[in-house]
């Protein structure tokens, strides 16, 4: 995300005051209350700024803290504004605190330089010499800048009912996903008191709405202002953040909370309004939606929250092919055919079993022509390929495909291992050839893409089929998932336990967000994030080496990236072992291990770009135990397994005739 530069932002050509009070007449009436907000977070940030000037003296350490505990619940007042009406201003506000690439600039690398709230944490409670007052007021400057830039902004786009009702929405899903991680305030530990104030605030927001609710059904807004009050107020009164028992927080306060939110909603008419910032506009006529998380949805955890859709968006904003049942049958006869890979031995489902959560229990595949089968007229061939066959059953939850990130949809992801010498080793004109000889295939391309005439056999069309097929795959269904929807009141208690660790202590939750607990951020859930935790090249903890793999760096050459790989699924991670892009953590002991202990520094290597903390977690054997059994519930039960029994014949080419489903690899 683009970065402001910050003379413009302290350049504001009018006043945060004056741009609002011009505000044209089109905005919901509501629209006063994210006003108010930015208002008072502006006020409170040049406050502090002004102090310091007149006499830093008078802020001694305690105080620092205490006036950044005050402006941060002051943020949460107007978070709503920053997330979901105008996304593109976050980073100015609440960015993670690391450099980062600018990946809108496509001609050469640029270095993003975090500021906000969380840059404005780690320097108020900065060990050895203590805090720089002189930088505390440079980034409250700079807090003061982006108020103006935000008001500038929602004075020329101001919102409406729907959008203002999304944003309360959204804020809502960003407590459970992230707030309860303590993902904003990790030095000061007061993420869940925060997220409170943030649910505190809505209530001026909802209010707004109490007429129009209360002339439809008066138990509506009651219900809705009860279950906001009663979870901030829970939030608010915790007084542990790592003993808060966040699932049972989910159950008895968040579903209702989100599904009142929805109910109303639903009672005031409201659709959704336009696209956000940043989402390309659609075709309306195809079936497109340009936010991730579903209008129907009614909690976090529901199978529904995340659209698929969302993430088959081409970069012009629209499908390649609309999706369709038909479609997604012909992909899974593709994903088992190894008419797929220039030997016709190959098929997707070789090196990404069902069984296994559409994974392999191998460190890395077989690389084309099996181990060390010698090319006609060359040398032998690897004996495997990059990088360890990751899960498929989620992969539709994201918008990176590859560990290294370098296909942003299913579909172009299928073009990569399509040509990859290491994987299927051919063209898509030599598969369309074989596909077109198989009358089951021709048939059955007909009734998935009726639209492509009498060729229906296209690179396009095969690799949507395939794609469809690869999103039909999650199943929502674990144990976990039953249990955090209140379908179930069985889980194990190690389990419970575990959870609370994932979304607290241990912190896994700030890199692997639920529901889908990957990388894809939220409240959003647009962009799916990549870290460097440093893996090293084998499980010897005792003598560590640095593994060799580039990473991201090897797709573009920022230096941020040696070593990146995308965040994926914890989802079914019981069935997917060995872990990591090298799968070199054979277990999951040892993958608990190795975070506990920080990582590739924490380990004692060389990784200064590390984006894990290096510091132990301090997990005792018991806290890794329940760790362990929280991924483990997170198992789909049943999860999908439907390899054909049969693959389409052709009679024009007997080479074809005998082709295993799955392949012989």
């Amino acid at each position: 995300m683009r970065t402001y530069p910050i003379a413009a932002l302290l350049t504001a050509a009018c006043s945060f005051c004056s741009l609002w009070a011009a505000g044209p007449g089109s905005a919901a009436p509501e629209s006063a209350w994210p006003a108010g907000k930015i208002s008072a977070f502006r006020s409170r940030a040049d406050g502090w700024r002004r102090a310091l000037e007149a006499d830093s003296s008078a802020f001694p350490i305690a105080r620092l803290k205490a006036e950044l505990d005050t402006l941060r619940r002051a943020y949460k007042g107007m978070e709503p504004a920053a997330e979901t009406l105008q996304p593109q201003c976050l980073e100015l506000f609440n960015g993670s605190p690391f450099d980062r690439v600018d990946e809108d600039e496509p001609f050469k690398i640029e270095i993003e330089h975090p500021q906000g709230l969380q840059v404005l944490e780690e320097e108020v409670y900065r060990d050895g010499p203590g805090p720089d007052r002189t930088r505390i007021r440079l980034l409250l400057a700079q807090l003061c800048g982006a108020s103006d830039q935000i008001a500038s902004l929602m004075q020329s786009d101001p919102p409406d009912d729907a959008r203002l009702w999304e944003a309360a929405e959204n804020e809502v899903t960003r407590v459970l996903a992230m707030g309860l991680s303590g993902f904003d305030s990790p030095a000061s530990g007061k993420g869940l008191a925060e997220s409170g104030a943030a649910l505190r605030s809505l209530r001026g927001l909802t209010a707004g709405y109490r007429a129009r609710l209360d002339a439809r059904d008066k138990r509506l807004f009651a219900s809705l202002d009860r279950n906001l009050d009663a979870a901030a107020r829970r939030l608010e009164s915790a007084s542990d953040f790592d003993a808060f028992d966040r699932l049972q927080f989910i159950r008895r306060e968040g579903n209702p909370l989100f599904a009142s939110l929805v109910a109303a909603r639903s009672a005031l008419g409201l659709g959704r309004s336009g696209s956000l910032p940043g989402v390309p506009k659609a075709d309306r006529a195809k079936p497109i939606p340009d936010r991730a998380v579903a209008s129907r949805a009614k909690g976090l955890f529901d199978p529904a929250f995340l659209d698929k859709e969302f993430y088959a968006l081409d970069y012009d904003g629209s499908h390649r092919k609309a999706p369709s049942r038909e479609a997604a049958e012909l992909g899974r006869m593709l994903f088992f055919d190894p008419v797929l890979s220039a030997d016709n031995l190959r098929a997707c489902a070789s090196c990404h079993h069902p069984a296994d959560a559409y994974a392999e229990p191998l460190p890395r595949s077989a690389a084309f022509r099996n181990p060390g089968l010698p090319a006609p007229g060359g040398p032998a061939a690897p004996a495997t390929g990059e990088r360890n066959a990751p899960s498929l059953v989620y992969a539709a939850y994201q918008a990176a495909q590859f560990w290294d990130s370098r296909a942003p949809i299913l579909e172009e992801q299928i073009g990569h291992v399509v040509s990859g010498p290491l994987e299927f080793n051919t063209t898509f004109a030599s598969i369309q050839a074989k596909v077109r000889a198989i009358p089951g295939y021709a048939r059955a391309f007909a009734r998935a893409f009726p639209g492509e005439g009498s060729a229906p056999v296209t690179q396009a069309t095969i690799t949507s089929a395939l794609a469809q097929y690869v999103r039909s795959l999650a199943g929502w269904n674990s144990p976990f998932d039953r249990y955090a929807r209140g379908e179930s009141d069985s889980l194990d208690p190690a389990a419970r336990r575990g959870f609370n660790l994932f979304m607290g202590k241990a912190g896994c939750g700030t890199c692997h967000f639920p529901p889908a607990f990957n990388g894809t951020v939220p409240p959003l859930y647009r962009e799916t994030e990549s870290e460097v935790l440093g893996v090293p090249a084998s499980d010897d903890t005792l003598h560590p080496k640095p593994d060799p793999d580039p990473g991201r760096y090897g797709v573009r050459p920022a230096g941020l990236w040696k070593g990146a790989f995308k965040t994926p699924t914890v989802r079914n991670a019981a069935l997917t072992a060995p872990y990591m892009h090298n799968g070199q953590l054979p277990t999951l002991e040892s993958v608990v291990r190795f975070y506990n202990v920080g990582g590739g520094r924490g380990m004692g290597l060389s990784v200064p770009n590390q984006t894990l903390p290096a510091d132990s977690l301090d997990l005792s054997p018991r806290e890794q135990g329940d760790l362990i059994a929280f991924l483990k519930s997170l198992t789909d039960s049943p999860l999908k397994v439907d390899k054909p029994g049969k693959l389409p014949g052709s009679p024009e080419r007997p080479e074809l005739a005998a082709r295993p489903a799955s392949g012989k690899y």
